[in-house]
């Protein structure tokens, strides 16, 4: 593992990337990433720009997250790199977050982020408990390496059942190994910081039929919850009103759980 510098200024471009599709990159990309660096970095804009030509993320209703979804084989795409070039040399108030597509294209979007100059990048990739993910980690991170030898390259456990260490060792046995079964530990895996992140349909709730990003709903949700008896006040006028927005605090109470389920990943900020 790279040894980091604590005084190095890290530039404001965020790379969720994986060439196995499924891992879970969009979720992190247009959900965590944006609820975590908005608590580490408040009243900043927040673009994601989904690279890949089959997705069509949409995003719609945010006020906090500036989304664009964007194919590989358009100018557009090309357009928007050279954008977060110029956000990252110019503008201190603006977060950058690259959801790169999968497959060829992976390596397509790193060597055209090395191609402007593009480095010192910090990067998440994120990977599932099935064992064949890990081929494609260890692939994946030797494409950020040869393209930004400087980069930060955290790995993302996804889609954990729990965060209890135990059950993350049993799970991810390609990652951790289990000697009962001859598997061993995973070697020449080379990240520098390791997370996790549980499986929750809390975004596809939010995605699907609220259209919000997991940043909206907490910011709704943490005014909620911070000011519920003023709102209960507002609420008692009718008895149907204050049911229905009791549910919605219900609600509220999971959505800040789920980000302060992920507030280790601040550390990779």
């Amino acid at each position: 593992m790279k040894k980091i510098n604590e005084n190095e200024i890290k530039k404001p471009v965020y790379v969720v990337v994986s060439d196995k599709g499924g891992t879970g990159k969009s979720t992190i990309a247009g959900h965590c990433l944006p609820a975590i660096l908005n608590l580490k970095y408040q009243n900043k804009k927040i673009k994601v720009y989904e690279l890949d030509n089959s997705n069509n993320t949409n995003y719609i209703n945010s006020a906090l997250v500036d989304f664009k979804s964007l194919k590989n084989k358009d100018e557009e795409s090309k357009q928007a790199i050279y954008n977060i070039d110029f956000d990252a040399l110019t503008s201190s108030d603006t977060i950058s977050i690259i959801d790169v597509a999968g497959s060829d294209e992976t390596y397509e979007v790193l060597e055209r982020l090395q191609s402007v100059g593009l480095n010192g990048l910090t990067y998440l990739v994120p990977m599932g408990k099935d064992v064949e993910h890990l081929l494609n980690s260890k692939n994946t991170i030797k494409g950020i390496k040869k393209c930004d030898p400087t980069g930060s390259i955290n790995l993302i456990l996804n889609k954990c059942a729990s965060l209890d260490p135990h059950a993350i060792k049993k799970d991810f046995i390609s990652i951790f190994g289990d000697e009962s079964i001859g598997i061993p530990p995973a070697e020449d895996l080379d990240y520098d910081d390791l997370f996790f992140i549980k499986d929750c349909n809390d975004y596809s709730i939010l995605k699907s039929f609220h259209q919000l990003t997991l940043l909206d709903a907490y910011i709704y949700g943490k005014d909620l919850l911070d000011n519920l008896v003023k709102y209960k006040m507002e609420w008692q006028k009718d008895r149907d009103l204050y049911i229905k927005n009791l549910q919605k605090v219900e609600f509220a109470r999971r959505i800040v759980t789920t980000v302060e389920e992920l507030k280790p990943l601040i550390k990779a900020l």
